[in-house]
C-alpha cells in the first residue's frame, strides 16, 4: 500500500462526483443553468464527507521526540511507522515496552505504533488514573492528532479503561488483550506493591462503575482451555465474566475468546490482533 496525498485524494473524489453529476444531467436533460447548478450541488460531498475522506487518507509519521514531561514525571512514548491513526500500546504490570516487538515487526511500517513507557516516571505509587493522565499529556505534546486507538494488555487494560473515561475526546477505539479484572486484581496486592502501584487506589478505580462514549471496542480474552491463569475452572469462569464486563464499557463493545491463545494474546494469536487493530483504525476515522 502506498501513501496517498490527502488533498489530491479529496479533490479527485469531488471532481469525480461533479463529472457523474454532469453526466446525469445530460441524460436527464436539465433545461437551465440554474437547474444544472442545483443538481450538481446536490451530488457534491458535504463538508463532513470531505473531512471523513481527509481523515481516512491522511498519513501521519512518528514524531522525533520520545520523552515527555507529565505530572508523574518523565514518560516515554517512542513511535515508529506511518498510518492514519496512532496506535498506542500499553503494557501490563512490569512488562517492558520491548514485549511489543513481535507485534510491531509483523504489522509493518504501515501502522503508526507508539509504546507508552511510564517506567522512568519519578513518582511512586502508580494508579490507572495517573498513568492515563500522563499518557494523554504525552500524546498532546507529541503533536500527533487524535483520535487514537489504544491497545492495553493485562494490567494495562485498567489504564486504557480510565483513559476512555477521563479523555473521551482522544479515544477513537480500543483493543483490550486479556485485561486484568477487578476480582483478579485483589489477589495481586503484593506484586503490585512491589511494582510501585497504589493498591487501594487502583482497586477502587477498577471497582468503580464507569462507561465510555460509543466508541469501537474489542475485548480479546485468552482461551480457557489453555489454563493460562494456572487456576481452576471456577476462577476461569470469573475471569471470563470480568472480560465480558469490560466489553460493556461501550455500547459498541464486543467480547471474543481467542482460540488457543494464552495470556499474551498478541503472541499467540497475532494475526487476529493485527486484523483487529486495522479494523479499529478504520472505524476511528469515520
Amino acid at each position: 500500500m502506498f501513501p496517498i496525498a490527502r488533498s489530491r485524494t479529496v479533490r479527485s473524489v469531488i471532481a469525480m462526483a461533479a463529472l457523474i453529476a454532469l453526466a446525469t444531467l445530460a441524460a436527464a436533460g436539465c433545461s437551465s443553468d440554474a437547474d444544472r447548478t442545483a443538481a450538481v450541488a446536490s451530488t457534491m460531498p458535504t463538508e463532513t464527507t470531505a473531512q471523513h475522506l481527509a481523515a481516512a487518507t491522511r498519513r501521519l509519521v512518528a514524531p522525533d521526540r520520545s520523552n515527555f514531561h507529565t505530572e508523574i514525571g518523565t514518560v516515554g512514548l517512542p513511535c515508529q511507522g506511518t498510518g492514519n491513526v496512532p496506535v498506542v500500546l500499553v503494557a501490563g504490570t512490569d512488562d517492558p515496552i520491548t514485549r511489543w516487538d513481535r507485534l510491531v515487526e509483523d504489522a509493518g511500517q504501515e501502522v503508526l505504533f507508539c509504546r507508552f513507557d511510564p517506567s522512568s516516571a519519578t513518582r511512586w505509587r502508580a494508579t490507572p488514573k495517573a498513568r492515563a493522565d500522563a499518557l494523554s499529556s504525552a500524546l498532546e505534546q507529541s503533536g500527533l492528532p487524535a483520535p487514537y486507538v489504544l491497545v492495553g494488555h493485562s494490567l494495562g487494560g485498567l489504564t486504557v479503561r480510565r483513559f476512555g473515561v477521563d479523555h473521551p475526546d482522544q479515544l477513537g477505539g480500543a483493543l483490550l488483550l486479556d485485561p486484568t479484572t477487578p476480582v483478579a486484581l485483589r489477589s495481586l496486592d503484593e506484586s503490585l506493591t512491589a511494582d510501585g502501584w497504589d493498591v487501594a487506589a487502583t482497586q477502587a478505580d477498577a471497582d468503580e462503575a464507569v462507561t465510555w462514549a460509543d466508541v469501537p471496542l474489542l475485548v480479546l480474552s485468552h482461551d480457557p482451555g489453555t489454563k493460562a491463569l494456572g487456576l481452576g475452572p471456577a476462577v476461569e469462569a470469573l475471569w471470563t465474566e470480568g472480560q465480558r464486563h469490560y466489553a460493556e464499557l461501550s455500547s459498541s463493545g464486543q467480547f471474543e475468546q481467542a482460540p488457543g491463545a494464552g495470556h499474551y494474546i498478541d503472541h499467540d494469536a497475532m494475526n487476529r490482533v493485527i486484523h483487529a487493530i486495522d479494523a479499529l483504525s478504520t472505524e476511528a476515522t469515520r
